[in-house]
C-alpha cells in the first residue's frame, strides 16, 4: 500500500480533484482504482468524490492499493540495488538475467527477484534491457510511480564495438524496423521508428573502441542495431555481425539512469559498475 499527501496551493482553489490530480499525474485508471475503496480518496481525513472541488490548505490523500502478486515464484538470486524509495527501486542487472518472465524463463529473471524481495507488489520495470546487457533497471513499485516515470528516464550506456569507430563522436539518427514479427532482429529502414544515438569515444585501440551511448528513444536493440550499420557491430554481438572471440555476449552496460522522484520531483543520477567481463576487455583489447 502506497499512501500520498497532497497540499492545495492557492492558485488551485476551488478546482476538481480530478483536475487537481491530472495536474499531478494521476492517470484516470489509477483515480478509477482509487474510487473501488472508501479510503481511496480523502480530502482532510474523509472521503471525496473527484467532481468535488478543493480549497487552499486543503490537503488531498491517496490510499494506492494493489492485488498481491502472488503468482510470481520469488528469486534469491542477489541483485545489487543502486537505489530505492516508496516509489521505485534501480537494480544493476546482471548479464544473462532476463527482466521479464517468459515461456523459457519462468524463475530466473529479475520479476522472480523483485517478488522476493517486495511480496505482494506488481512488477513495472521502467526501462528494459535485452537478456544479455547489464546494468540499470528503473522498476516502478506503484501505478503513481509508473506514470511519473515512464518517458522520464534518461538513459547513458557504455560499449565495446569492433574496430576504431570514428569520428569520435556523432548523432545516428536511423529508423529501426522489425522485418519478421516472428524474429527478434531489427535492422535500419525508412519503414522503421524514429531512433537517435549519440556517440563518443571514450578509447581506441587496433580492433575495438570504447564508446559512450546516450540514447533519446528507446527502441528495441537501438545502439546495436545502429552501431552494426556504422560498420561497428558490438563485440559479442552476433546477431548483428559481432565476434564472440573476447567476450560471450555483446558488451552493452546501462551505465546512468537519470530522472526525478517521482513523490517530490528530486533529481536522482545512479551509477552502476560494469561487470567484470567488459573490464576485462577494456584492460586488455584497448
Amino acid at each position: 500500500m502506497r499512501v500520498l499527501h497532497f497540499l492545495i496551493p492557492s492558485d488551485e482553489a476551488g478546482k476538481t480533484v480530478e483536475a487537481v490530480l491530472r495536474r499531478r499525474g494521476i492517470s484516470s485508471r489509477l483515480m478509477t482504482d482509487l474510487k473501488k475503496y472508501p479510503e481511496g480518496l480523502q480530502k482532510n481525513g474523509a472521503h471525496i468524490r473527484t467532481c468535488d472541488t478543493v480549497a487552499a490548505g486543503d490537503t488531498l490523500t491517496l490510499v494506492i492499493r494493489e492485488l498481491a502478486a502472488t503468482d510470481i515464484p520469488p528469486s534469491s538470486v542477489p541483485v545489487p540495488v543502486l537505489y530505492e524509495s516508496e516509489d521505485a527501486v534501480v537494480f544493476n542487472k546482471p548479464p544473462h538475467m532476463p527482466v521479464h518472465r517468459s515461456k523459457n524463463h519462468q524463475l530466473d529473471t529479475l520479476e522472480n527477484v523483485f517478488a522476493a524481495r517486495y511480496p505482494g507488489l506488481v512488477f513495472r520495470a521502467v526501462n528494459r534491457l535485452d537478456r544479455d546487457t547489464s546494468g540499470c533497471v528503473v522498476v516502478a513499485k506503484n501505478p503513481f510511480a509508473a506514470k511519473a516515470l515512464t518517458g522520464g528516464v534518461t538513459k547513458c550506456y557504455l560499449a565495446v564495438v569492433e574496430g576504431r569507430l570514428t569520428p569520435v563522436c556523432g548523432t545516428a539518427e536511423l529508423p529501426v524496423w522489425r522485418p519478421d514479427p516472428h524474429r527478434t532482429e531489427r535492422t535500419v529502414d525508412s519503414r522503421g521508428q524514429y531512433a537517435r544515438t549519440d556517440w563518443q569515444v571514450l578509447k581506441a585501440g587496433k580492433r575495438h573502441s570504447f564508446v559512450r551511448c546516450t540514447l533519446f528513444t528507446g527502441r528495441t536493440h537501438q545502439i546495436r542495431v545502429h552501431m552494426a550499420h556504422l560498420g561497428h557491430p558490438l563485440a559479442g554481438d552476433d546477431m548483428y555481425g559481432g565476434s564472440r572471440e573476447q567476450i560471450g555476449r555483446q558488451a552493452l552496460h546501462c551505465a546512468v539512469v537519470e530522472f526525478c522522484d517521482p513523490a517530490d520531483a528530486s533529481a536522482v543520477r545512479l551509477c552502476a559498475p560494469m561487470p567484470e567481463d567488459m573490464q576485462k576487455m577494456i584492460k586488455y583489447y584497448l
